[in-house]
């Protein structure tokens, strides 16, 4: 999952993270979106928190990739695509 391949998709301005933060959508809801493409639900309260967290300590493009990427690296992420 380290790829240049992923991350070239992950960082394409035609992607969903650039849509996402062009949208001007609070973090929470992006969250909630990344959650839905990913694992077609909603996180937990626990999962959102941890992520909200990302969106304090980096630019909101940045953080928005880098909750994706770490939800494409799960198993549930495995399963459900």
């Amino acid at each position: 999952m380290n790829s240049p391949e992923i991350q070239r998709q992950l960082s394409s301005p035609k992607g969903r993270a650039r849509r996402l933060v062009e949208s001007k959508r609070p973090p929470g809801e992006i969250v909630e979106e990344l959650f839905l493409a990913a694992y077609a639900r909603y996180p937990t309260a626990e999962e959102k928190a941890a992520a909200l967290q990302v969106f304090g300590n980096e630019n909101r493009l940045e953080a928005t990739e880098d909750v994706l990427w770490s939800l494409m690296n799960t198993l549930e992420f495995a399963f459900v695509h």
